[in-house]
């Protein structure tokens, strides 16, 4: 998963748009050498609900929030803007986005 640094680099650092692909709605995220990801907004689970299914994303990082051992922060985009300081306890169902070197 990525850090929390690597979060804040594709939220700070790349452009976004809202867009569809292959009938799924996301974002697409452009970096400054012009590399793109496509990140699908699954919406995110709470218990057994899926809340925001096509409008919203919520993935997780590997960065865990230092004054607690229940939160991990993760990247957020939909209705609230986009952010990388999001934090939400561990158990929530979030998406996670594997990367590799």
């Amino acid at each position: 998963m990525p850090t929390q640094d690597e979060i804040r680099e594709l939220v700070e650092n790349c452009s976004w748009k809202g867009t569809t692909y292959n009938g799924v709605n996301g974002q697409l995220v452009t970096g400054p050498n012009g590399n793109s990801i496509f990140l699908p907004s699954p919406g995110y689970r709470f218990g057994t609900h899926v809340n925001d299914k096509g409008v919203s994303g919520c993935y997780w990082s590997a960065t865990q929030v230092e004054s607690t051992s229940v939160d991990a922060y993760l990247l957020y985009f939909g209705s609230l803007g986009l952010g990388w300081h999001y934090r939400f306890f561990r158990f929530g169902g979030h998406t996670v986005r594997p990367v590799s070197d």
